[in-house]
């Protein structure tokens, strides 16, 4: 199977729209988009995700419910579950957590210690979350 990955050089090179365009499968928030646009060139993938880490780390908290509104952020472990309904009522975004090497019941459990946080330490998790997951994603897609 070719490689369907996009050279970083060419994520580089494309123009501002398409650049964007590029960008949009991996996070949903217009305002991290057009900070990495702007911060070309990249010299490589791995320096693109360490970016876009801080990028996440700095959003305000609306560009954050922002990228989570994109349905691909759900877990499907926990996916319409009460207490994943009672974490969206708290936090007003749905929960998320970088399922890479996690089982279900992992992710069940970390919901539950997660529903128990104060506000400022879930939104500090979430933000860190989200860069994992936009990292693996930008990871599968550049190259």
């Amino acid at each position: 199977m070719p490689d369907e990955r996009i050279a970083i050089s060419a994520f580089n090179e494309a123009p501002p729209d398409e650049a964007l365009a590029l960008l949009a499968p991996a996070c949903a928030s217009p305002s991290w988009q057009r900070v990495l646009v702007a911060s070309r060139p990249f010299r490589s993938p791995a320096e693109l995700g360490a970016t876009s880490d801080g990028v996440l780390t700095a959003l305000g908290w609306s560009d954050v419910q922002q990228a989570l509104a994109d349905p691909a952020a759900t877990v499907a472990a926990v996916a319409g579950t009460e207490e994943a309904v009672a974490y969206e009522a708290r936090f007003g975004v749905p929960f998320l957590i970088d399922p890479t090497g996690r089982t279900a019941e992992e992710i069940r459990a970390t919901l539950a210690q997660r529903l128990a946080q104060d506000d400022e330490t879930e939104r500090r998790t979430v933000r860190r979350e989200l860069a994992a997951v936009v990292r693996v994603r930008l990871a599968k897609s550049f190259a």
